[in-house]
């Protein structure tokens, strides 16, 4: 399930943290083009400010890539204990900054690998990131809400959390969402303070230019407000939970994770008027004009079941019938035809996404892998009166992402291929065959040979090999295979 949004230029990235890995679409036509594996339990993903580097932070190391390649540019330890608590690029991009929850932060030069500990206050506090004595430092600003100045319980200083900090496109002002749903607007110019209440927010993205402010509520909402007016001009009313948001870079799209899904949101409140010069709309546009337009928000509903996601696909090789799996844990066979559904053949546990399906080119076999680690494997057959029949064969549980099932040619064997190692069972004996591991999996895919049904493909970024079926083994490394005795599934891989 994906936990972060980002986009930048051409692409949007989602993080998808069970697996360590970004999986990165190209805007328009959401076709994937890459994945960037970390390698390690990561919950942060950022972008630098052209769209040019994403960070990620995981629990030993924090890493940065080229969005353009996906090449791994630097591999930065984490020497704090602390948790990360965000992550981000300075201006320039040459620099990383990162807070934790003891209020330290450090801030890493991306080119020297130096690295500079800074101490913050329970509130917000800005530095010069080009001052070489970061605190205590006259250049060091601190922001406190009105309501908390000289507030005291026990004689204990007390101040409201602040939950989100977002900056405007030019540095002159900061957005500062608390816990209580009111946003504080800082002007770095004037020092003055604005808050705007019953926003409902708990959580906000701020548009390239920072004439827009999109938020997502508790209940599911979606509001976009007009800066720096702050007006409300649209609010989406949906019912499932928003875990994250982003804009698009061209600020005509907003994209949110909800459950197991990314949404794309383009409504035509976000294209601007062609009469309006760019600067002209992003300077000059000030409330009259917005209340002349716009004097009451655009309201849309959500017309959409938000339940039952689809998460994998696969068709049938005589084009007659599809099957899904969905992030309910349902498999469900349709017709190819108009689409309905004509059998629903099993389910995993409710709380799971199906994210593989393997299915025999005579449609007597399939199986399906959940994100817990769990493979279901079923016999079909479509009766005399065209009706479906689901027998059972057996479940596994391999304790870890799988990334492929492949059923062979003859439908006698099951490839279950995973993040650390390919398992290879006997569908008849309901046994595990073998077990490989390799010492670089990154990219890999198997292919049924398409002339020896007794050998497989291996395909990856590197090389392209030939396998055998009954160990795995390559055909010049026939002494490198692992024991391939015939074992049943026992104490760690039930069925």
């Amino acid at each position: 399930m994906a936990s972060v949004i980002r986009c930048a230029g051409n692409y949007f990235l989602a993080l998808i943290t069970h697996n360590s890995t970004v999986v990165v679409w190209h805007k328009e036509t959401c076709e994937e083009i890459y994945r960037l594996h970390h390698g390690e339990w990561v919950t942060i993903l950022v972008i630098d400010k052209p769209g040019r580097l994403a960070a990620t932070a995981g629990r030993y190391t924090f890493q940065v890539w080229e969005l353009i390649t996906g090449e791994q540019l630097y591999k930065l330890p984490k020497i704090s204990q602390s948790r990360t608590m965000s992550v981000d690029f300075s201006q320039s991009g040459s620099k990383l900054l990162i807070s934790y929850d003891d209020c330290t932060m450090s801030l890493y030069d991306l080119e020297s690998g130096s690295e500079e500990t800074l101490f913050a206050e329970p509130n917000i506090t800005l530095w010069d990131e080009q001052q070489s004595q970061m605190f205590p430092s006259p250049k060091s600003r601190m922001c406190i809400r009105k309501d908390d100045k000289d507030l005291e319980v026990d004689g204990d200083e007390v101040f409201n959390s602040p939950e989100v900090v977002r900056w405007s496109h030019d540095g002159s002002t900061v957005y500062i969402l608390y816990q209580d749903a009111t946003i504080l607007v800082w002007d770095l110019i004037e020092d003055g303070q604005f808050e705007r209440g019953d926003t409902g927010a708990r959580e906000m993205v701020l548009n390239s230019d920072g004439t827009l402010l999109v938020t997502s509520g508790n209940g599911g909402s979606l509001r976009v407000w007009s800066l720096p007016t702050f007006h409300l001009i649209y609010e989406l009313n949906s019912d499932e939970f928003v875990c994250d948001l982003s804009f698009s870079a061209d600020s005509q799209r907003i994209y949110d994770l909800r459950g197991s899904g990314c949404n794309v949101w383009a409504p035509d409140i976000l294209i601007r008027p062609d009469a309006l010069d760019h600067k002209e709309t992003a300077s000059s546009v000030d409330a009259s004009f917005v209340s002349d337009v716009m004097s009451e928000p655009v309201l849309a509903q959500d017309q959409q079941v938000q339940r039952g996601h689809v998460t994998a696909l696969i068709c049938d090789d005589h084009d007659e019938f599809f099957c899904v799996g969905r992030d309910d844990g349902l498999v469900n066979i349709h017709d190819m035809t108009d689409g309905k559904v004509v059998r629903k053949a099993y389910k995993h546990s409710a709380t799971v996404d199906i994210v593989v399906l393997e299915w025999s080119a005579s449609r007597r076999f399939i199986a399906s892998a959940d994100d817990s680690g769990k493979v279901i494997v079923k016999k079909l057959k479509i009766k005399d009166d065209g009706k479906w029949a689901v027998f059972p064969m057996f479940d596994l549980r391999v304790g870890d992402a799988v990334n492929q099932l492949l059923l062979n040619q003859t439908e006698t064997h099951l490839l279950v291929s995973t993040e650390s190692s390919d398992r290879v069972w006997d569908l008849k004996t309901k046994s595990k065959v073998c077990r490989r591991r390799w010492d670089c999996k990154a990219g890999l895919k198997w292919l049924n040979h398409p002339e020896d049904s007794a050998r497989l493909i291996w395909l990856s970024n590197e090389q392209i090999r030939i396998h055998t079926w009954a160990g795995l083994a390559s055909e010049d490394e026939e002494d490198a295979m692992v024991s391939t005795t015939e074992e049943s599934i026992g104490e760690k891989e039930e069925i």
